[in-house]
């Protein structure tokens, strides 16, 4: 396997978020992804073809480093508002807001400080794993952000 594939795929996991995030856009096994990282298996063109077209990046580039190295119909906006999850997002604004709301501070905070703790709630939930939006979670940070 080239070391070229490995640093093409290391590019296309930090665009996806991460390799969990990888796996959950393409449906490729984060072993398989890892085990390819540190070349204790070779990748097959079929599965890496599924982590390119998932992410917008052309299979022959990551796979082979020919062609372009973005597929003409995938672009990042369509990408990035495929993987976000709205679900998650919207729990966690609604327990940003009660969280103010109780502390009455929801009038008084400024959109860009909501957002703030927004980003990092949903940045911690993504990369955690973990589905239930905690009120506690919430709270600690608020208090980081000195809302």
């Amino acid at each position: 396997m080239q070391s070229g594939f490995i640093e093409r795929l290391r590019e296309v996991v930090e665009h996806a978020g991460g390799q969990k995030e990888l796996e959950r856009l393409s449906g490729v096994d984060q072993t398989t992804i890892s085990a390819w990282l540190k070349r204790v298996k070779n990748p097959k063109f079929q599965t890496v073809k599924k982590i390119a077209d998932a992410t917008g990046f052309c299979p022959e580039w990551l796979y082979l480093g020919i062609g372009p190295k973005r597929s003409r119909t995938g672009d990042d906006e369509k990408i990035n508002q495929e993987s976000l999850d709205v679900d998650l997002l919207a729990s966690i604004l609604e327990h940003v807001d009660s969280a103010l709301a109780i502390r009455g501070e929801l009038t008084r905070s400024r959109t860009r400080q909501r957002a703030e703790i927004v980003a990092a709630a949903y940045d911690y939930y993504r990369r955690s794993g973990k589905s239930e939006v905690r009120r506690s979670k919430i709270l600690e940070l608020l208090r980081r952000h000195a809302l």
